[in-house]
């Protein structure tokens, strides 16, 4: 062979294996820009919010989601409270720079028994009547939770120190929402206090974690759930499964388990455990098994003794 020939064929070569790398890489992130997990996993989890933290921890993306649950929002997690900590912010500066401001129009008494610091931040966050003083220097009109947090906390007539643990919370949130809004260059945004984010699957879709959604439901539930559905004119009906489109748009199936069928990429699996039988269970567990639904991140709410050996061993 010429010099000129094995020269051809080594580009070739070259040529075929770079290609082939590029189809991997394709096929592991997808043209849609997904990401995946390695090594599958299956973790059992207290509350939904769990789901969202490990996909977050996961650093998944543009997933599509096996959602195995009654309803597809989850209960919202109890208020929490609006007090500040030093992990929210990057230096001690950010956290002085916050104090200065407050303090420059008048919100933030500075004195020797108190400096600028978090427990200065948070003792106007507890403060019952902050916003009394904050809507004399500022003339920003609040935002329609705001104004319904306002309403809550007029109301109320204890001292801070005397108010059960639910009221404290509304207090700090309403004064830590008041902050956020005025001070946004200097004050960390809490994400739980963003609308929607205390709902796991908005929270989800917003943060790029999930883009389709397969909801299946149990036998038992389906009834019910059809019903409700068939009177809502923006949700179609195909095949005998039910298509909507939620929050940016994502596509939503609403389907029993008889009506899955294969993937052929990864996906999430989100499984409330409390919703499905022992047979429905192992129902499940063959799908992963047969590599129908083939996932690499499992959460399982209430899961039994029993469950996540069955479904480790189905991987």
């Amino acid at each position: 062979m010429s010099i000129s020939n094995r020269r051809a064929a080594a580009e070739t070569v070259v040529i075929v294996i770079f290609f082939f790398s590029l189809l991997c890489v394709l096929s592991w992130h997808g043209v849609s820009r997904r990401v995946f997990a390695l090594p599958s996993r299956i973790v059992a989890i207290q509350h939904p919010q769990e789901a969202l933290a490990f996909w977050e921890k996961s650093k998944v993306r543009g997933r599509t989601l096996y959602l195995f649950d009654r309803l597809i929002s989850a209960d919202p997690l109890p208020e929490e409270s609006g007090e500040f900590t030093t992990s929210e912010f990057s230096s001690l500066s950010d956290i002085n720079s916050l104090c200065g401001a407050l303090a420059n129009d008048g919100l933030l008494p500075g004195n020797q028994d108190m400096p600028y610091g978090i427990e200065a931040l948070n003792s106007i966050i507890r403060d019952r009547h902050f916003y009394d003083q904050w809507r004399r220097v500022k003339s920003v009109v609040p935002a329609r939770n705001v104004r319904n947090l306002i309403r809550k906390v007029s109301r109320m007539r204890d001292s801070y120190s005397s108010l059960s643990v639910r009221e404290k919370n509304k207090v700090t949130k309403l004064n830590r929402l008041l902050i956020e809004s005025t001070y946004p260059l200097q004050c960390p945004q809490k994400k739980s206090f963003i609308p929607g984010e205390n709902n796991y699957m908005t929270a989800a879709v917003r943060r790029g974690f999930v883009r389709r959604i397969y909801h299946v439901i149990s036998d038992g539930a389906w009834p019910e759930v059809e019903k409700n559905l068939e009177q809502f004119p923006a949700v179609l009906r195909f095949d005998g499964v039910y298509r909507l489109r939620i929050n940016e748009g994502v596509p939503v199936t609403i389907m029993r388990l008889r009506d899955i069928e294969p993937e052929h990429a990864p996906v999430l699996m989100q499984i409330d455990r409390s919703h499905w039988t022992e047979e429905q269970m192992r129902t499940i567990s063959s799908l992963i098994a047969s590599n129908t639904l083939p996932p690499d991140l499992v959460t399982v709410m209430a899961a039994g003794p029993n469950d996540l050996v069955t479904l480790e061993r189905a991987l």
